[in-house]
C-alpha cells in the first residue's frame, strides 16, 4: 500500500500540467492564475508584437487584456479568421510588461470559442 501511495505522488509531480476544457476564464481572472494553464476567453485583436518579432492575439474582456504572443505566426494559417472573434486561447499564464500573457507555439491552442478543442489540452508543450 506504501508503495502504491508513493507511487502516485511521484507520478503526479512528473505529469504535464493539464487544462481539462471546462469553462474559460477572462483576461481579468487570468490575473489570479499566474503560472497555471488555464483556458481563456475574450475579443480577439490581432496586431504586430509590441518590441519582438511576431504577432500578438490580445484578448480583451473590457477591463483586462491578455496577451497570446506567436512568434512563428506563419504556423497559424487560420490566425487572420480570428480578428475580431471571441477566441480561447491555452496556456501557461505568464507577466509580460505587467500583463498577463501565453506564449503561443502550435495553433492546436487557439480557437473561436464555442468550439472545444478534440481532447485533452496539456500545457506540457503549449509555451
Amino acid at each position: 500500500m506504501k508503495v502504491f501511495i508513493v507511487a502516485a505522488c511521484l507520478s503526479g509531480s512528473i505529469l504535464p500540467a493539464y487544462a481539462v476544457y471546462t469553462d474559460p476564464i477572462s483576461p481579468t481572472q487570468a490575473l489570479a492564475n499566474i503560472g497555471g494553464c488555464v483556458t481563456v476567453e475574450g475579443h480577439a485583436t490581432l496586431t504586430s508584437a509590441t518590441g519582438r518579432l511576431g504577432m500578438q492575439l490580445t484578448l480583451d474582456d473590457g477591463n483586462t487584456q491578455l496577451v497570446g504572443f506567436i512568434a512563428t505566426p506563419a504556423s497559424f494559417t487560420e490566425l487572420s479568421s480570428l480578428d475580431g472573434q471571441t477566441v480561447d486561447l491555452t496556456g501557461v499564464i505568464q507577466v509580460d510588461y505587467g500583463k498577463p500573457e501565453i506564449e503561443l507555439n502550435s495553433p492546436d491552442y487557439v480557437w473561436a470559442a464555442g468550439a472545444k478543442p478534440d481532447g485533452l489540452i496539456t500545457c506540457q508543450n503549449s509555451g
